[in-house]
């Protein structure tokens, strides 16, 4: 009995680790590519920060505010969605971390929470490559008479602090 008994506590120690790590993958999808999931290290869930050189790319709707005026909520989240859909998509796609949606528009980062050599290089790609893509969008939603935006986007690096603010119950990166 005691060496059943220690099998099933390890076993469920272990099922409760792996529960842990799907459940923290789970969370960490909604701002991190999948490649940085997969190197990130666990020291990164932990409240603390350190300074980092790193690169921010910022996007902004021109004129966003009194388009809202007049539209029916409905279509203002349908028409901001599509295009916040195209921007994540290429924040993932060149490995950087979403940090917040500003209403209208997106910050992400590059150089963080893992060190990326060409993280100047992958901020400045996704800003061409987003600006192309809504500029894309913006041609099919005007073809289909559907409200076009206009998109501004804007790319800063240098030293910053970087990591976990809050408290152990909630924090952002």
């Amino acid at each position: 009995i005691v060496i059943i008994s220690s099998i099933c506590s390890a076993h469920f120690s272990y099922l409760r680790q792996s529960m842990g790590r799907v459940r923290t993958a789970s969370m960490l999808k909604r701002y991190l590519s999948p490649q940085i999931i997969e190197t990130l290290d666990p020291e990164h869930l932990q409240l603390g920060g350190t300074k980092q050189e790193i690169a921010v790319l910022f996007t902004d709707v021109r004129g966003f505010t009194p388009i809202t005026m007049t539209m029916e909520s409905k279509k203002v989240v349908e028409t901001i969605n599509s295009y916040l859909t195209v921007m994540t998509e290429k924040v993932f796609k060149f490995n950087g971390t979403l940090d917040k949606y500003t209403g209208d528009g997106l910050l992400a980062f590059w150089g963080a929470p893992v060190k990326d050599k060409d993280y100047k290089r992958n901020a400045f790609l996704c800003a061409v490559k987003i600006q192309k893509c809504c500029f894309e969008l913006s041609c099919k939603r005007r073809k289909e008479n559907k409200l076009v935006l206009d998109i501004g986007v804007g790319i800063a690096s240098g030293q910053s602090v970087v990591g976990n603010i809050g408290s152990t119950q909630r924090m952002d990166y």
